[in-house]
């Protein structure tokens, strides 16, 4: 195994292993809102060894999707939530932004809770099998 493999593997898993939560911003001591982002990438490596010739490596780095989110809490009672995703084509470019959830949650008690919006119902989520869930 080459040098370069082994740097662009351990590269690889350092950029894709972290986790780090949004940015929160208090408004005051009810409203706030909090800013996130995730992103997944691609590290190709290809390592091509001819018998009477030079050894070809080409290393390719891509980004495949690019999600935003932004939730807030506008009243006492009242919460907003919008996630986004932006993925790219072969060339890297944005393909698009397409909205994921845009919610507007009231809570009138830990009991009764009115959604409504754009949304993946909480049970869609709960196996965690979407592309930034699984290692």
């Amino acid at each position: 195994m080459s040098k370069k493999l082994v740097i662009s593997s351990l590269l690889a898993a350092a950029v894709a292993s972290p986790v780090w939560a949004g940015a929160k911003i208090k408004i005051d001591e009810v409203r706030s809102l909090t800013v996130g982002m995730g992103l997944r990438t691609e590290v190709k490596y290809n390592e091509v060894e001819y018998r009477d010739g030079p050894e070809v490596d080409s290393t390719d780095f891509a980004l495949s999707s690019l999600r935003f989110y932004l939730n807030g809490k506008v009243h006492e009672m009242v919460d907003i939530e919008l996630n986004t995703e932006c993925e790219t084509g072969s060339d890297g470019s944005c393909d698009g932004i397409r909205v994921l959830d845009g919610v507007v949650k009231v809570k009138f008690s830990d009991m009764f809770q009115v959604w409504a919006g754009r949304f993946l119902p909480p049970s869609d989520r709960a196996n965690l099998s979407g592309p930034y869930y699984a290692n």
